[in-house]
């Protein structure tokens, strides 16, 4: 895909006089895109646009990419949809290169796009099935996933490292530093470890009725405290392990056995060594009892992050998250699950395939999850790794900001491509330095806080230039002639050369 159309520029004084602003990927080294804007500055009318050119170009460029889209308010994704479903039908329809099509009709169009709406609830009056249910061309899903049911596992137990940094890194990432101290980490990491094998072997011996969740962790926490030792469950699932017919898994059960052992000496010295990891563990024992799968059979689960992240061949998924009914503690979670999983399992793509396809993750009012109290948030760490080694992956994060803290200011030296809206005056201390590098006039903080509504500039680094700085306008999907170049298929061949 080479060029992205869209925004327009103003020529002249005649607002008539317009002109659209291309975008070639190809000449960026990295594809990241920051958005920063204030409530109503017209970030959503880019955002759609975008992130719609972006599937439109996939799938009549043949890509199959993969979009994880996170719209905490549900902002972005009904015009998204709108647009969609669209394109889709007309594909085939007074179309010149119609004879090129023939293997790609409607019905396989539809096939070829396959879009997951996860929410927290579904009202489904045509079947009995509560998880499930079809709008229009989009199924819709109760979200349900369990990051301690690895399937993968069955097979090759040497991924559990990965599995394990993914669900701690996530953990972290919801709080403060403070939340995990050395002491705490360790302790979560172990019972991690121990919890996966235990899923393992379930998965091996098909006992499937139920499995561990994050939920068992703070069990597990909440019974050590109260009785000072490990509940008796647990003490059997350790002698199962210990007596399995799988020797990958035996080998680890001294590990596990030494571990539990530990926590309980601490706990007997110390009632509160852990009281830390206990209360912020505590919410899944609530708030996201039926999210993080408790004890749920596999058939219950509506998403597999190892799934999403793999790679796929003949087609595009567009996995939407639509988070507005979730409490804003439940977001934070949610969102430091999907985004840890991009790294950890985005890292497992065969990077040296030339055409590999990416995966897109968007995610809307990205600041509103960090938990940032005057010290970088652990997240931002993973970011910074993410966004400098995951361009090999060929995975391409598109992050929208109401406001920028100055912890945030580090991620910016890894990033190429910046749209900014109207800000308070105060923001723009991080990005009038970039802007003014390479631009026709100085700017001042003041006249980038009083853009006009739906102007931006937008900042990018090129392969041959460093900076460069061009301002523009957001255009409106609904007006008739820019949807018209939209859902245009003229501009694009359809089978790669």
């Amino acid at each position: 895909m080479s060029k992205i159309i869209i925004w327009k520029a103003y020529n002249s004084s005649l607002k008539e006089d317009t002109s659209l602003i291309t975008l070639n990927n190809q000449g960026l080294k990295t594809s990241h895109i920051w958005i920063f804007w204030k409530s109503g500055a017209g970030k959503t009318y880019t955002m759609v646009s975008s992130v719609f050119w972006y599937i439109k170009s996939s799938f009549l460029e043949q890509n199959w990419d993969t979009f994880i889209l996170i719209d905490p308010h549900n902002s972005f994704l009904p015009p998204l949809f709108w647009l969609l479903n669209d394109f889709i039908p007309s594909i085939t329809e007074n179309d010149p290169k119609k004879e090129q099509l023939s293997s790609v009709s409607l019905n396989r169009a539809y096939e070829t796009i396959e879009t997951y709406e996860y929410m927290k609830n579904i009202q489904n009056t045509h079947t009995g099935n509560n998880n499930l249910c079809y709008k229009g061309n989009i199924m819709q899903k109760k979200l349900n996933f369990n990051p301690l049911l690895c399937k993968d596992l069955i097979d090759d137990l040497s991924l559990l490292n990965i599995h394990t940094n993914n669900i701690v890194s996530s953990l972290k990432g919801c709080f403060d530093w403070s939340s995990f101290w050395p002491k705490n980490t360790s302790a979560i990491e172990g019972i991690v470890d121990a919890f996966l094998l235990f899923n393992t072997l379930k998965l091996r011996k098909w006992d499937t009725e139920w499995f561990y969740s994050l939920k068992d962790i703070f069990l597990y926490f909440d019974y050590l405290q109260k009785n000072k030792k490990t509940p008796p469950h647990i003490q059997q699932a350790i002698k199962e392990v210990s007596q399995s017919e799988y020797q990958d898994i035996r080998i680890k059960t001294q590990m596990i056995d030494q571990h539990f052992l530990y926590m309980e000496k601490n706990i007997q010295k110390d009632p509160s060594y852990y009281d830390t990891a206990i209360t912020k563990l505590k919410v899944f024992s609530y708030e996201l009892w039926d999210t993080f799968g408790f004890n749920s059979w596999i058939s219950d689960l509506t998403l597999d992050l190892q799934e999403m992240m793999k790679e796929q061949t003949e087609m595009i998924r567009i996995y939407a998250f639509n988070l507005a009914d979730f409490s804003m503690d439940e977001r934070k979670i949610i969102i430091a699950f999907l985004i840890a999983s991009s790294y950890f399992y985005g890292t497992r793509k065969n990077h040296t395939n030339p055409k590999l396809a990416k995966h897109y993750i968007v995610v809307d009012e990205f600041q509103s999850f960090l938990s940032i109290k005057g010290e970088k948030n652990p997240f931002i760490d993973l970011l910074e790794k993410a966004f400098n080694e995951l361009r090999k992956f060929s995975i391409v994060y598109i992050l929208a900001y109401q406001s920028v803290s100055y912890e945030l200011k580090d991620l910016l030296n890894n990033l190429w491509v910046f749209i900014i809206f109207s800000l308070p005056p105060e923001q723009w201390t991080f990005f009038l330095p970039i802007i003014n590098s390479w631009s026709e006039q100085e700017l001042t903080e003041k006249d980038i806080a009083n853009l006009n509504r739906w102007n931006f500039y937008i900042v990018f680094d090129t392969i041959d230039i460093w900076v460069q700085t061009i301002s523009g306008f957001s255009w409106d999907f609904m007006e008739k002639n820019f949807r018209n170049i939209l859902l245009s298929k003229s501009e694009i061949t359809y089978e790669k050369e």
